[in-house]
């Protein structure tokens, strides 16, 4: 009992201090638990943003797919086929066979459609994916305050731009004059037997000089007919919009991966010509590189540009430079 007087005052200073203490330990348990549950949240709402944003890639790539075989690569058809027409000739031909000189007037022409189509297709292509990516990149990161449908449909006649206006210009004059360099000194005579591997070192030597002649007159201006677009029709502010989003597509073209998804593409066209033309010799012949005479070869580049839209594209190497401009637009804002 005197032991308990005499120490009276330090048990209810520990009796005090544990109430305190056991109060405190239970704020502290609360806070953590809400700590805890708000960085769950933030985890969750991260997740979320980031699954509705690939979400969103998605869908602008499969629009993009859809666009492009649906609705572009079809009229890019029509204008290189209105630009090189080759009915009258054809229609000759049936009459009298025999008119060598055109022949060789049909074989520079098929040669050009379907140079055309892969060269032409191929720009075309990156250039709607930039746009439409770009697109979807700024409307995830406004969120609510998209841009408006007028400054969309406005930049997106750039794509429509390019084939009635600069393929229609391009096709029939430096394109010809490219054909005409490389095929004439390697077809002479209608009996000669043309093999694949030769073919294709045609189709490289006509890229290497497009892809120079791309250079020299740049591929943002040969891309962009910004001074085609209806301005007028804008307010000053959206203007200002469209004009940023002009440059934002520029930026894009004249980055290096640019250059290096755009030969993917082209090679992959070409690709997909190779193929149908070695689907017709035989497996022997290609072993020992017989190929097809010129006679046959210039009808059957005639058939496979009718049926030639969409290369079937390197999708790993398409799609990681589609993602990288949709997260670089998703982190920025129009200028």
């Amino acid at each position: 009992m005197d032991f308990f007087k005499r120490h009276k005052n330090k048990f209810l200073t520990f009796g005090v201090v544990s109430a305190i203490g056991g109060v405190g330990l239970y704020v502290f348990d609360k806070y953590v638990e809400s700590r805890v549950a708000e960085q769950r949240e933030i985890e969750t709402q991260k997740q979320l943003k980031q699954l509705q944003r690939q979400q969103q890639f998605d869908s602008t790539h499969n629009i993009a797919e859809k666009t492009l075989k649906n609705a572009l690569l079809p009229a890019l058809k029509k204008v290189i086929s209105e630009c090189l027409g080759t009915e009258e000739i054809l229609k000759e031909l049936r009459s009298d066979p025999t008119k060598t000189e055109l022949w060789h007037q049909l074989k520079l022409l098929v040669f050009a459609k379907c140079t055309a189509q892969v060269f032409c297709g191929s720009l075309l292509q990156m250039l709607t994916r930039i746009q439409l990516h770009i697109l979807a990149g700024y409307n995830v990161k406004e969120n609510n305050n998209r841009l408006p449908e007028k400054i969309q449909e406005t930049f997106l006649q750039l794509s429509q731009l390019f084939i009635y206006t600069k393929v229609k210009e391009w096709v029939p004059e430096s394109l010809m004059d490219t054909i005409k360099s490389v095929i004439e000194p390697n077809t002479q005579e209608l009996t000669q037997d043309i093999s694949v591997s030769k073919l294709q070192e045609m189709f490289d030597e006509i890229t290497k000089k497009l892809l120079a002649k791309l250079v020299l007159i740049k591929p943002t201006e040969f891309l962009l007919c910004g001074n085609d677009l209806k301005w007028n029709d804008l307010s000053k502010d959206d203007q200002k919009t469209l004009q940023a989003l002009i440059i934002d597509t520029m930026d894009v073209i004249e980055f290096k991966d640019f250059n290096s998804v755009l030969t993917s593409c082209i090679s992959s066209g070409y690709g997909t010509i190779l193929d149908q033309i070695a689907n017709d010799i035989p497996s022997g012949d290609l072993i020992t590189q017989k190929g097809l005479k010129l006679a046959k070869l210039i009808p059957k580049l005639d058939k496979i540009f009718q049926g030639l839209l969409t290369p079937n594209v390197n999708q790993s190497k398409l799609q990681s430079f589609e993602a990288r401009i949709f997260e670089t637009f998703c982190l920025s804002q129009p200028h």
